[in-house]
């Protein structure tokens, strides 16, 4: 029995060992989400400027068939 606590040290608890594994689990968990989220956001940011380019577009548009109907009624009066 002498040396034995000694011994011991050198082999790893069980429950230590399920402790960090699923601490490595999860930290693995964690930093999957968080990549899936940045290029979640890459993906909304893409999109929102796209929606965004396609707004003033139809704004210009707008406004140049507004100035064409106005100047149309100008010269029918």
């Amino acid at each position: 029995m002498y040396g034995l606590g000694t011994l011991s040290k050198k082999f790893v608890n069980p429950s230590c060992a399920r402790s960090f594994t699923n601490q490595a689990l999860v930290t693995h968990q964690k930093d999957e989400m968080h990549e899936t989220i940045e290029k979640l956001n890459v993906k909304h940011n893409v999109r929102e400027r796209t929606l965004q380019e396609k707004m003033e577009h139809l704004m210009k548009n707008h406004e140049q068939q507004t100035k064409c109907i106005y100047q149309y009624e100008e010269q029918m009066n």
